[in-house]
C-alpha cells in the first residue's frame, strides 16, 4: 500500500506566489525604483512616495506570508 502524500498544484502554486509576493514586497519597500522610474537619474528629488511604499510593502509582505502559511496548511 502507497502511504505517500501527494502534492497537490494549487500548494506548489501558493508556495511559489507567496515567494513571489515577498519578492515584490522587498523591492517595492527598500528600493523608490518602482515610483520613480521617470526621475532615476536626478537624486535631488526627495521621495514623495515613502508612505506608499512603505504601506504596499508590508500590505504585500503580509500578504505572502498568508499564502505561505496557507500553502504549508495545504490549503489552496
Amino acid at each position: 500500500m502507497n502511504s505517500e502524500k501527494k502534492v497537490n498544484f494549487k500548494v506548489v502554486w501558493g508556495g511559489i506566489m507567496s515567494v513571489v509576493y515577498i519578492c515584490i514586497a522587498a523591492i517595492v519597500g527598500f528600493t523608490p525604483w518602482i515610483f520613480r522610474y521617470n526621475d532615476m537619474n536626478d537624486r535631488s528629488m526627495g521621495d514623495n512616495f515613502l508612505p506608499i511604499r512603505i504601506i504596499l510593502g508590508a500590505s504585500l509582505f503580509l500578504y505572502g506570508l498568508f499564502r505561505a502559511y496557507r500553502a504549508i496548511k495545504g490549503k489552496p
